[in-house]
């Protein structure tokens, strides 16, 4: 199964469309080839700005807001 989680609102990026479709797609076509039959692979999108206590970042980026996409599966 699939379950996408949009982001609240759109989210614009400075990336290349073409990479950003065939990381998405190695991504979670590797879940679904490693998982069991019954997996699950989430896609999720949204917004953190550095210094938030949940951002993740490990290093300082310049200040502003950044997309963050997760892909996990069970």
């Amino acid at each position: 199964a699939l379950r996408l989680e949009p982001a609240p609102h759109p989210l614009a990026i400075r990336a290349d469309p073409a990479q950003v479709r065939q990381v998405v797609h190695n991504l979670v076509t590797n879940s679904l080839e490693a998982g069991a039959p019954d997996v699950t692979v989430r896609c999720a999108r949204d917004e953190v700005e550095p210094g938030s206590s949940d951002a993740g970042f490990h290093l300082a980026p310049p200040p502003g807001r950044y997309a963050v996409l997760v892909v996990s599966d069970t």
